[in-house]
């Protein structure tokens, strides 16, 4: 852990990676603490998740954040993950190309009933940079 900490602090990339395929029950829960643990922000998790991957593979003229004209992919947690890193393994909506190609609910929380391409209009979101979410309501 100490060396993902060292690596981040000195500017390095970090990019999240799973066996998904490999394995049959795979939950990268112990994965998101681990990076908090050592010493990554959320803000740095979450891009390691969505930024560092647009840019590592040179997609981030399409992908890794929203804005107009971006591709439509999102994903829905549970809960806020700058309040617990877990939160970030807590997915219940995957969205795809404006489209829901995941779902599942937690207890106590409202079926997406919107066409995806209404939910940036619905939460009012202007842009993701650098892992900062801007929302107005």
């Amino acid at each position: 852990m100490k060396e993902v900490g060292v690596f981040s602090e000195a500017g390095g990339q970090i990019l999240f990676g799973t066996d998904v395929g490999y394995i049959k029950d795979y939950d990268p829960t112990q994965e998101y603490e681990y990076m908090a643990q050592a010493g990554l922000s959320w803000q740095k998790i979450l891009a390691s998740l969505i930024i560092s991957p647009a840019e590592r593979f040179n997609e981030s003229k399409r992908r890794g954040r929203i804005a107009k004209g971006m591709d439509a992919d999102l994903v829905v947690l549970a809960s806020d993950p700058s309040k617990n890193v877990k939160a970030f393994s807590q997915v219940q909506y995957t969205i795809r190309a404006d489209r829901i190609i995941y779902k599942i609910l937690a207890k106590g929380l409202p079926p997406l009933e919107i066409p995806a391409r209404g939910i940036m209009r619905l939460y009012g979101v202007d842009q993701v940079a650098r892992g900062d979410l801007e929302v107005r309501r």
